[in-house]
């Protein structure tokens, strides 16, 4: 089963975003479970990027769905749906950083209606990646990211789908002095939110030291990328209301930021502060 399978199992860690704007325009992003326990409160929560969930009308996540014996029904989806003004009722956001969370569940309370319960491995602060403790820079490390890059999305096993890059820039430096750093992946719009990982299968290095085992820790959450316009040769015309154009396009150069994952034991604090618990 894939629950048994590394790294597949993640995938259940993943939901995808789809956001209607005011003018029933969808976008798409990514989030992703997971769960904390405050003050002696088991909370689970959906974590993203803050602009995912700015400025719309309408959200829904989706993942597969749950059998009654605890098992995945992975054929079959379970969505979760919110309007404007419930987003704003389980939403907490950051205050300085582009992250955010929708409070699902506290102990065993639901903040939503689940009529039909997801199947999901919620990730934890045990696979957070403690950059600042960390033994070297972390450059050139593999990394693979779980999303839904333009909305793709394995429609009929409910899954999200996985990217494979590597760090750009040291994880250790704050880059342009902010708590981020690059990597080099294959990146669209939609994969905001997408949680990255430190990824190895089977025995691996970590510094100097050889380590059995495979690895999977959470060392950031994607906020994005950056494009280039280019255009169509001089000599291919495309013609606008009769006039001659060239037809710019934007581009994605495969460059993306991350943010630090000390911005999740950050918005705890906030998650805390909403639920007063």
């Amino acid at each position: 089963m894939l629950v048994d399978d590394f790294p597949g199992l993640f995938l259940y860690s993943i939901a995808k975003i789809e956001s209607l704007d005011i003018n029933n325009y969808t976008h798409y992003g990514s989030g992703f479970w997971y769960q904390e326990n405050i003050n002696g409160h088991n909370v689970l929560l959906l974590i993203t990027a803050k602009h995912v969930l700015d400025n719309y009308s309408k959200i829904k996540l989706r993942m597969c769905r749950s059998n009654i014996d605890g098992t995945p029904l992975d054929t079959l989806a379970a969505e979760l749906t919110f309007k404007v003004n419930e987003i704003d009722e389980y939403l907490v956001r950051h205050p300085d950083k582009d992250i955010c969370c929708l409070v699902i569940q506290v102990d065993d309370t639901c903040a939503v209606n689940l009529i039909k319960s997801p199947f999901i491995i919620p990730l934890s602060k045990s696979n957070i990646f403690n950059i600042k403790n960390s033994c070297d820079y972390m450059l050139m490390d593999d990394v693979i990211m779980i999303g839904c890059p333009k909305g793709i999305y394995d429609e009929y096993n409910n899954k999200a789908i996985i990217t494979k890059g590597i760090t750009s820039t040291p994880m250790k430096l704050d880059y342009n002095g902010e708590s981020k750093y690059l990597i080099n992946i294959s990146c669209q719009h939609g994969s905001s939110g997408s949680p990255v990982f430190l990824a190895s299968k089977g025995p691996h290095l970590e510094g100097d030291a050889f380590v059995p085992g495979n690895r999977m820790d959470l060392c950031g959450i994607f906020l994005g990328g950056w494009e280039e316009f280019t255009k169509t040769p001089d000599d291919v015309k495309a013609k606008i209301n009769g006039e001659d154009t060239i037809i710019k396009v934007l581009l994605p150069n495969n460059i993306g930021y991350v943010l630090k994952p000390d911005a999740i034991n950050e918005l705890m604090l906030f998650v805390k502060d909403r639920l007063m618990i």
